[in-house]
């Protein structure tokens, strides 16, 4: 009996020092391999939960583009913020709103990391372009190169980075700038569009300019009639002829065929135009004062420098004026010539052969005879003897 209780008690002694360094181990090895992993995990859940609320927000933008009827579209997403951004919901997901809190309306909706050390959280954004979400994203963790990160393989979140923006996820700078002078094109594209159909309520007649899509300017020219667009004039002036009188389209022909001109720009109109005023000049017709008047502004410079030019090559002596009128430039600019040569100012032509005769200064009587000067005490004593002449 006392043999068998001491192999008892024997066994009861516990892990010898070899077996608790090889459990330790054994768990040390398990937690290098498990407690980085589940660190991944936490991020990737924060990732997923950003991405979430980035796509809400994304669909807020395109809503309220949808809905949107005005024609400054790019200007209100740039004022609009989605619903619900702010860096208090961002907060418990490591992130935050980027350009120091500016990147927050519908134009450009950008987050970053808010712990500027933070390598796997990485920033990504989207952009309201001509109608459509770009997504962008710069993955930060260059762990592809950073073979001291590599961890099994791992490849930090590159994978996650492509989910959001696909070929977008690491941009150049060139196709940052791509995106972004997309985005200054759909602008200007608008505006033009905006004053097209501001033109078209009016004045709602007469020519102006369209967005051209072949030069990507605001330079097509676009017609309209009583707040409706045509694609040239001659369609223009037919719907008007259908409007009108015969009358009336007889008395604009022979104005138009006479080169008649509006005087002073007033406009003119008969009976049967039915209140429908015209400006006529040169042959042309116009519907808008401010048409006629730059059209008017245009000829009148055409022949001002016509007239600038003629008197340039005659030269012909005198001062001249070039006209017709005083405005625009050079309208009312007086040129100098004397015998072949032009003068620069009034007062080098005065100067000139050319100029005016001179005047010639005014006799001055000669000086009495010495007898017959008057001494200084003639002032006190007119009668004195010396005060008289002889």
């Amino acid at each position: 009996m006392l043999k068998i209780s001491n192999k008892i008690r024997n066994n009861n002694s516990g892990f010898t020092l070899i077996e608790l360094v090889v459990v330790i181990a054994g768990l040390t090895a398990l937690a290098s391999f498990s407690i980085p992993s589940f660190l991944r995990s936490i991020k990737y859940n924060k990732i997923e939960e950003a991405k979430a609320l980035m796509n809400g927000y994304a669909l807020d933008c395109l809503n309220v583009a949808r809905f949107y009827e005005g024609p400054y579209k790019s200007k209100t997403m740039a004022k609009t913020q989605p619903f619900g951004l702010s860096n208090e919901r961002l907060e418990p997901l490591g992130y935050e709103i980027d350009g120091n809190g500016s990147l927050k309306y519908c134009d450009n909706v950008s987050i970053k990391a808010r712990n500027k050390n933070e390598k796997d959280l990485y920033p990504f954004a989207f952009s309201y372009v001509e109608g459509k979400i770009e997504k962008i994203a710069t993955p930060t963790d260059k762990n592809v190169e950073d073979s001291k990160r590599l961890i099994n393989n791992y490849k930090g979140f590159l994978n996650s980075c492509k989910g959001w923006a696909g070929d977008k996820c690491g941009l150049t700078e060139e196709q940052k700038k791509a995106i972004q002078q997309a985005q200054e094109l759909s602008k200007k594209k608008e505006e033009c569009e905006g004053k097209f159909l501001e033109f078209l309520d009016n004045p709602g007649s007469g020519e102006t300019v369209r967005w051209d899509d072949d030069k990507n300017s605001c330079t097509k020219p676009a017609f309209a009639y009583k707040g409706n667009s045509y694609n040239s004039a001659e369609e223009v002036s037919k719907k008007r002829d259908e409007d009108l009188d015969g009358e009336c389209n007889d008395w604009r022909r022979t104005r138009m065929d006479s080169k008649q001109t509006s005087p002073n720009g007033n406009p003119e109109t008969i009976d049967a135009c039915n209140g429908t005023q015209f400006w006529f000049h040169s042959g042309r017709e116009f519907e808008d004062s401010n048409d006629w008047k730059e059209y008017d502004n245009k000829t009148r410079k055409v022949a001002c420098e016509d007239n600038r030019a003629d008197f340039l090559k005659r030269k012909p002596n005198g001062t001249h004026t070039i006209g017709p009128g005083e405005l625009p430039v050079p309208c009312g600019d007086i040129l100098f010539f004397c015998n072949g040569l032009r003068l620069q100012t009034q007062e080098d032509f005065n100067n000139s052969s050319c100029g005016p005769p001179k005047k010639s200064p005014p006799p001055v009587d000669p000086p009495p005879p010495a007898r017959c000067r008057k001494s200084p005490i003639c002032s006190f004593i007119p009668s004195h003897p010396v005060c008289k002449c002889r």
